[in-house]
């Protein structure tokens, strides 16, 4: 009776063990999880931010330092609406208006250029491309006004340069913060241009998050 009850105690102890074990078996693989996945969340997060820089980097850095010729361009453009030629109209819907300041009758055309509703959507244009004294500066030439919710113009221009012959584009240099560009104007022999080629140099900077042109001698 004896050796039963010290076999009964031996293998209740044999069994306690035994599931103590297990226990621990358990515990030690869930303890490893927070580990593993805090390094795959440190991982994923460090990803996502060279992701963020590569997209914020394609979008600045191609435009700036591609064809100096692609960037200028669009500018000059929108240059050229206020020192060549103004933007399409329609000459069949003239809108006579009195000037207020000289009581002089002044004719008017509405813009025909999709992109330019109002004045307000030629301002913005103009701003993100130019900072706000050239933007102001060409706005202040007068040669747009709204009327009834709608951009006209009065179709005025000049022609451009015809001693020209052609011009060379330059990528200066490109920072953080500051394109510079050149730009060799070549006239032709009879132009009677002192400076033959003419080197202009075009600066767009980044203003509160924008790259626009602050300086900008037009040629054309």
């Amino acid at each position: 009776m004896y050796q039963r009850k010290k076999y009964m105690y031996l293998f209740a102890a044999l069994m306690v063990l035994s599931l103590s074990g297990c226990r621990q078996n358990v515990i030690e693989p869930q303890s490893s999880n927070p580990l593993e996945s805090s390094t795959i969340s440190v991982l994923s997060s460090s990803d996502s931010s060279t992701s963020s820089s590569v997209a914020v980097d394609s979008v600045l850095s191609p435009s700036l330092t591609a064809d100096p010729a692609e960037v200028l361009d669009p500018a000059l453009e929108a240059y050229g609406w206020f020192m060549l030629a103004q933007l399409d109209a329609d000459p069949e819907r003239p809108k006579v208006v009195q000037d207020e300041s000289t009581g002089e009758e002044k004719t008017w055309y509405p813009v025909t250029d999709q992109r330019f509703q109002t004045y307000a959507d030629l301002d913005a244009y103009l701003r993100n491309l130019f900072s706000d004294e050239i933007a102001d500066e060409l706005l202040g030439y007068g040669y747009y006004q709204e009327f009834d919710g709608q951009l006209y113009d009065f179709l005025g221009g000049r022609g451009a340069n015809i001693f020209i012959d052609h011009v060379e584009y330059q990528t200066v240099s490109v920072t953080d913060t500051q394109a510079k560009y050149t730009v060799s104007v070549y006239y032709t022999e009879d132009s009677g241009e002192p400076e033959n080629p003419k080197v202009l140099e075009f600066i767009c900077t980044k203003v509160n998050g924008k790259w626009v042109f602050t300086q900008f001698p037009y040629y054309l």
